[in-house]
């Protein structure tokens, strides 16, 4: 019928799907957010307390880190309208990066345009048939889709959450394979415990295994300055490679790293494709995230101030009879 749109049975199927979510109160309704976006702000003209934000120092408005963006927005314009490899670097982006090395201590490090986009990349570029993967059943859900791309032949094991005994069984019978990998949450998304990271260096260790860590929720967040999960555990120089974001206490803005071994940024630069066929964060988010990690760096104080912050507030809700420690996530707001 001249008119009719095509695929026309997958849409009517995708309609009454969407009725029955919209009946049902399924359907995600979006709220924007009327001024700055602080601890304080108006949705839907109705003013608000924000407590739902990974906004975890309040940077996302700090004026430095509004005024370095807006200062790497008139230098370098909107986006780089082109990938990294092309003309798509700009001196933020080095700056940060340069950053990133310092801050954790490591040889190299790379941006990519979300966290989600560094984890996607990641596996696929350090893995060929044959290799092993290890993820703790809880990791964050770009892991596991990382993890399912990497090439046919690298095999993936997934063990249950926190589970060392079964992870060392798994580890013994891989014993063999040359390419092992462990990759773990530092600080896990859903559940807010912290990963064993003592054990899974000395795991790393004894089975010669890459130990690769997603510090997005740790990043600034804990650890005496704010190093994250390794800083707390004293293993800053045990872990192999750090992924994180830039979208949470590093200002709030988009954006993620992969962060270790020369080797490992390289063959991330050279194989990873989200990073090699998009265009990466713009260069004012660059700016910002490089200024937020400076005020972090310079005030360790926010860490503890943090810690006291949500220490009081956890307390409140337990006095108010709710149950805030299930995996006795108050360990994860305990800077060491």
């Amino acid at each position: 019928m001249a008119g009719q749109m095509t695929g026309q049975l997958l849409l009517d199927r995708l309609e009454k799907q969407y009725r029955r979510e919209l009946a049902s109160g399924a359907v995600k309704k979006l709220r924007p957010l009327l001024v700055d976006k602080n601890l304080r702000t108006n949705v839907a003209g109705l003013p608000a307390l924000v407590m739902c934000s990974n906004d975890y120092q309040g940077l996302a408005a700090n004026e430095e880190v509004v005024a370095a963006a807006t200062t790497a927005l008139r230098q370098f314009g909107v986006g780089t309208a082109s990938a990294r490899f092309v003309c798509g670097t700009t001196h933020a982006h080095a700056l940060l990066e340069e950053s990133l090395v310092r801050y954790l201590g490591v040889e190299a490090a790379i941006t990519f345009s979300s966290a989600w986009a560094a984890n996607v990349g990641l596996y696929s570029a350090l893995t060929e048939p044959g290799d092993v993967i290890f993820s703790d059943r809880l990791n964050h859900a770009s892991i596991i889709d990382g993890c399912r791309m990497t090439a046919r032949g690298v095999v993936r094991e997934v063990y249950p959450h926190k589970d060392l005994n079964r992870l060392r069984d798994l580890l013994h019978n891989h014993s063999s394979r040359s390419g092992k990998i462990i990759v773990t949450d530092g600080v896990f998304s859903m559940e807010g415990d912290l990963a064993p990271l003592q054990e899974l260096v000395g795991l790393a260790r004894e089975y010669d295994a890459l130990l690769i860590v997603d510090d997005s929720h740790g990043l600034g967040v804990i650890g005496r300055t704010g190093r994250g999960t390794a800083e707390y555990f004293d293993a800053l120089n045990e872990v192999g490679v750090y992924v994180g974001t830039l979208g949470k206490t590093l200002g709030g803005g988009a954006g993620g790293f992969v962060a270790g071994p020369r080797a490992v940024v390289g063959a991330v630069t050279k194989r990873a494709r989200p990073y090699i066929f998009s265009n990466p964060i713009p260069p004012a988010v660059a700016a910002a995230a490089s200024k937020a990690l400076e005020i972090i760096d310079r005030e360790p104080g926010r860490i503890s101030e943090l810690a006291a912050k949500t220490a009081a507030f956890r307390s409140a809700l337990r006095e108010a009879g709710l149950r805030v420690d299930r995996y006795h996530a108050n360990r994860t707001i305990a800077g060491r």
